[in-house]
């Protein structure tokens, strides 16, 4: 649990298999964010617990659009405050309506960073 008065962490990252997101996380990093990264949904939810919640949550391109989908939903029913930004394609109508697409980025890119420091 997060000590009293401590901030609730910037960005709660899942990345896919691939590790997509490594550049942007690392370039976020440098900026002084805080981020916790997971790799699963089990993962997810520990990590946003453990916590006290995030500010965003990032959706990498590697994650299947229902696991993308699960996740997002699981965590806006707990926080619907969560901005929620996903990149990858994802169909009409598979994720919840309050979740961003990232779609016209890869993370991989300096065009994704400045897409994701446009929400904060």
């Amino acid at each position: 649990m997060r000590p009293p008065g401590r901030a609730r962490p910037d960005v709660l990252a899942f990345d896919g298999p691939d590790g997509a997101m490594r550049t942007l996380l690392d370039g976020l990093r440098t900026l002084g964010f805080e981020i916790d990264e997971v790799h699963d949904l089990a993962g997810m939810r520990a990590a946003f617990f453990r916590s006290g919640g995030h500010r965003t949550l990032l959706l990498g391109p590697g994650l299947s659009p229902a696991l993308a989908a699960r996740a997002s939903a699981d965590l806006l029913a707990i926080d619907p405050e969560l901005r929620v930004l996903a990149f990858g394609e994802h169909p009409r109508g598979t994720l919840p309506a309050a979740v961003a697409r990232l779609q016209a980025h890869h993370p991989a890119t300096r065009g994704a960073l400045a897409a994701v420091l446009r929400w904060f």
